[in-house]
């Protein structure tokens, strides 16, 4: 049947059905439909209306019910209790948001619940986030203070060994040694010398201890002064043997020289004695 459009939408294509606009008016539940949509769909598309394809194939055992009963058990179905919608009377189920026929809104406290509860878990998901982050940074901080500890401690335990030499006797007595040097005391060179003392220097000849005092007394006597620096000091030593290997810079008004000394030395009567004295240029 054709006639004019009495409702608002077509229920099958939801499209707004303009006045005038000729229509197929269900006779079971009286809505409107597209011409083209009811043929489509071989009948009402209404939900829970008799006249829908799927109804007319089935075979429903009413009992004793009334015939509004009857009907109302016919579209229900399984899908749960119908109302009918406060607007156009059209059964809809009941926790329906909004009337599928004409768009009104049935159940505002639906959409109130699901938006709180929409909000609440998007809530504690983030506070679950932060949370995590608290705790993440919690334990950077506590992994960043340890780090800081063990460096502080490293730190300080080298300063350590710098301030107190490992081999206070062997420093000391390289102080000594310099010391003599600059001063241009022999007797006290001749006494930090050992009886077998040798020197070997960058041609690889062998001197004497008592050759390497006199060269050592016309230094003294004809040098006005002696200037040595001592750098990068290394200590191989036990109780009665040491080596000592240094960056010498030695320099005078009449002389310098650059290279590495080594001062091998041996612990006699109680005292450390130079046996052996070793110079390379560099």
């Amino acid at each position: 049947m054709v006639t004019e459009s009495r409702n608002k939408n077509c229920p099958y294509c939801q499209s707004p059905v303009k006045r005038n606009e000729a229509t197929v008016v269900c006779p079971e539940c009286g809505i409107s439909h597209h011409p083209e949509c009811w043929e489509e769909n071989e009948g009402c598309t209404t939900f829970g209306c008799r006249n829908q394809k799927i109804l007319r194939q089935q075979v429903l055992n009413i009992g004793n019910l009334t015939p509004d009963e009857a009907v109302r058990l016919e579209v229900q179905g399984d899908s749960g209790l119908l109302i009918n919608c406060p607007e156009c009377n059209g059964l809809i189920e009941e926790n329906s948001v909004y009337c599928k026929f004409c768009g009104k809104r049935i159940n505002t406290d639906r959409g109130t619940d699901t938006f709180y509860s929409e909000f609440r878990e998007r809530y504690e998901q983030k506070a679950s986030l932060h949370k995590k982050q608290k705790i993440l940074t919690l334990i950077s901080s506590v992994i960043l203070s340890i780090v800081i500890i063990v460096s502080v401690t490293i730190s300080v335990s080298e300063l350590s060994e710098i301030l107190t030499p490992r081999y206070p006797e062997q420093i000391d007595f390289l102080n000594k040694w310099s010391h003599i040097w600059e001063s241009k005391d022999l007797n006290a060179m001749a006494d930090l010398m050992a009886e077998d003392y040798r020197y070997i220097g960058p041609d690889k000849k062998e001197t004497s201890k008592h050759e390497k005092l006199l060269r050592l007394k016309w230094t003294f006597e004809n040098y006005k002064y002696i200037d040595l620096k001592i750098k990068n000091v290394l200590v191989n030593a036990d109780s009665v043997s040491s080596m000592l290997e240094f960056n010498q810079e030695y320099e005078s008004d009449k002389f310098s020289e650059t290279g590495i000394k080594r001062l091998y030395l041996k612990k006699t009567d109680g005292s450390w004695k130079i046996y052996q004295e070793e110079f390379m240029e560099q």
